[in-house]
């Protein structure tokens, strides 16, 4: 791990604060570099009539076809995300490689009927981002309670998780697995 570069691909305006403290926090936990790109990203194509949600295997096929060489992308939608198992996801990421997708769409308190909390807000997007990085640099779930890498399939979950690798994930992310 480190010496790497991780592209941050915003596909949505989130505001400098959010952005530049998730900048802050991947350089830091990861020891990359971290650039901006815009992702290009073709919506309308991840768009499933049928279930009103965007395809995650779709954007995440898109999101290989433009990651840059020299590194891993995180690209942020603020729509929907589906796989065809679940009801919904908050992100995708493949296993040890190049891509990494993290939808904001449910991490919005309003999404649940609450009132606008930006603090809380960026607190899920750095939690979710986290994961899904951790999953591109080689991370499966894991079971310590606390621990970013616990599988999140609802906001409860996202929201009972800390943003900070457990002790046996942070050696795999500085072992290389």
């Amino acid at each position: 791990m480190g010496h790497g570069k991780v592209y941050l691909a915003p596909a949505a305006h989130y505001g400098d604060a959010l952005l530049d403290a998730l900048d802050g926090l991947v350089s830091g936990t990861f020891n990359v570099q971290v650039e901006r790109m815009s992702p290009k990203l073709d919506l309308a194509a991840a768009y499933s009539t049928s279930r009103h949600q965007y395809s995650a295997e779709n954007l995440m096929a898109q999101l290989v076809n433009i990651a840059p060489g020299d590194g891993k992308i995180l690209a942020m939608v603020d729509v929907d995300i589906f796989v065809p198992i679940f009801t919904f996801i908050f992100g995708e990421a493949q296993l040890g490689g190049k891509a990494a997708l993290l939808s904001t769409w449910r991490l919005r308190p309003e999404v649940y009927g609450e009132a606008h909390d930006k603090a809380l807000f960026m607190e899920r997007v750095f939690k979710e981002a986290m994961h899904e990085l951790g999953h591109a640099f080689g991370l499966k779930h894991c079971y310590t309670p606390g621990c970013v890498m616990n599988f999140s399939p609802t906001i409860d979950h996202v929201d009972e998780k800390g943003f900070k690798f457990c002790p046996v994930c942070t050696r795999g992310l500085q072992s290389g697995h």
